[in-house]
């Protein structure tokens, strides 16, 4: 679980580009990524995705900790891990949110990028960023507003290093038993089934596991959801 909720929430920060300032090849010191929205400006959400980009690019904390790096999939590990660890900080109503916004954007993808969603990645994926966007057009836009505010959050309080909320242990344990009992018999054989290799799974399994896991955690209450996404983030 703990892949498929870091993948989630970073596919939304998009294309990154480098400028850079060099003679005689690639100078590292001077080495500055900077976000671009590929969205038209014709798009629903166009100006709600520019805020977004605009913060992270005016963000110098946030620009430094991506100084140097050179290639698509080292900038991919290291936001993955400043999701992961601001992720943490944030509250329980921001979390939630997020996740409501991820079971809906899901539900309108194509099998094969929905199918992406469940297995393990090491580099952004162009075209299951733009599947992601498009589902999102044809939502109400604080869904878009959910994703991005949380992204942002998350790396912000990854730079400012602010504390980790502890999971709750005893509400982690109920929100376990609570997905024991969602699955059962032929269902929990086939979602560990799935899980156990979701490389060699296909196209549907994959993504109905996915679908079916985050619309179990979604339709939790609220301090279950939370224990949840909070545990999985710690590991």
């Amino acid at each position: 679980m703990k892949k498929i909720l870091i993948a989630l929430g970073i596919i939304i920060v998009l294309a990154v580009l480098y400028k850079q300032s060099q003679s005689g090849g690639i100078s590292l010191p001077f080495m500055r990524v900077h976000m671009v929205n590929p969205l038209p400006q014709s798009s629903a959400l166009y100006q709600q995705h520019q805020a977004f980009v605009d913060k992270f690019n005016a963000n110098d904390k946030i620009i430094a900790k991506f100084g140097g790096t050179i290639s698509s999939k080292g900038l991919f590990a290291i936001q993955k891990e400043m999701h992961r660890r601001g992720a943490l900080t944030l509250p329980r109503k921001q979390i939630i949110g997020e996740n409501r916004a991820m079971v809906a954007m899901m539900a309108r993808l194509p099998q094969p990028s929905c199918a992406k969603l469940a297995r393990p990645r090491d580099d952004y994926d162009d075209a299951l960023t733009m599947d992601v966007l498009s589902a999102l057009e044809r939502l109400p836009a604080k869904h878009h507003k959910s994703m991005t505010d949380f992204m942002y959050d998350a790396m912000v309080a990854d730079v400012e290093n602010l504390p980790a909320i502890p999971v709750n242990q005893d509400t982690y344990q109920a929100a376990l038993r609570d997905l024991g009992r969602t699955y059962h018999g032929e269902s929990a054989e086939k979602l560990m089934r799935v899980f156990a290799d979701v490389n060699a799974a296909n196209d549907a399994d994959a993504c109905w596991a996915i679908n079916s896991l985050m619309t179990a955690a979604e339709a939790m209450p609220a301090n279950y959801t939370e224990a949840l996404m909070r545990h999985s983030w710690s590991k």
